[in-house]
């Protein structure tokens, strides 16, 4: 299982394997990491905009 992870870029990575995670034409984030198939855990993630109060 992963915990996606924020790069200083602005993107969000899968913490196993590095993958930039999109998401999909609906707007949905994947919830398997395209690259190694791990289980993304997004209960655990941070939004960044969330910490600054946006």
């Amino acid at each position: 299982m992963s915990v996606p992870e924020n790069t200083c870029d602005g993107l969000v990575v899968c913490s196993a394997c590095g993958e930039v995670l999109v998401c999909d034409s609906n707007g949905d984030m994947p919830d398997i990491c395209p690259n190694c198939n791990d289980k993304i855990e997004w209960s655990q993630w941070q939004d960044p905009c969330e910490e600054v109060g946006e």
